[in-house]
């Protein structure tokens, strides 16, 4: 886990809440460059020529099936998701007498992370944080968003006090939040863990250990 100052609440902060970001349309002008951006970033951190039309073409192989995933559930609802998730964020800490704006921003889909940055530039912000929101801390998401975000203060030549957070999942926290989600869904079900007709399921990322 990221471990950071106190931060002063007196200065500006500024949030980058950042998802992963789907298609909210299942259309091939949203799907496509979506796809060509994930497979891009396996492909390595500064990718050439060659890896970039090899994204092109794994893009070009992945997009109908994805397409017609999509279609089944109207479109991918986790950035409507992530947007909500952020502006709750704001409002608790603003309840709690922070000066702070969030920005949500996504990986793979507009805006990006770039984009919520120059936003937080303009905004006056003094303190940026950056908080990737993935329960896990995998190569492919909290550490290249983290990089991502840094990436970008380069290329604005912006220095703000910057804040990188990640192993939340690690928080005690974490866990009594999941499990009052699972008491309440019992409760509204009118479920009993102790009828041997109810089975609950744990369902995880299929993410090697050997990655992680």
């Amino acid at each position: 886990m990221s471990v950071s100052p106190a931060i002063p609440t007196q200065r500006k902060v500024g949030v980058l809440v950042i998802n992963f970001g789907e298609p909210d349309e299942p259309i091939l002008e949203k799907v496509m460059p979506f796809l060509e951006r994930i497979f891009l970033q396996n492909s390595s951190l500064e990718p050439d020529e060659s890896g970039r039309e090899r994204a092109r073409q794994l893009a070009r192989q992945r997009a109908p099936g994805l397409i017609e995933e999509y279609r089944e559930i109207g479109g991918s609802p986790l950035n409507e998701q992530a947007d909500r998730q952020a502006s709750e964020l704001q409002r608790v800490l603003e309840e709690r007498k922070w000066d702070v704006t969030t920005y949500s921003c996504f990986q793979f889909t507009e805006p990006s992370i770039a984009q919520a940055a120059r936003e937080a530039k303009a905004d006056g912000v003094e303190i940026l944080v950056a908080l990737p929101v993935y329960p896990i801390c995998g190569q492919s998401t909290t550490v290249a968003a983290l990089h991502q975000a840094r990436k970008s203060l380069e290329e604005l030549s912006w220095s703000p006090t910057f804040v990188a957070i990640s192993g939340w999942h690690h928080h005690p926290a974490y866990v009594t939040l999941r499990v009052d989600h699972a008491r309440d869904f019992l409760e509204r079900s009118g479920l009993d863990l102790d009828d041997p007709e109810t089975l609950l399921c744990f369902s995880v990322h299929g993410t090697p250990l050997e990655y992680l």
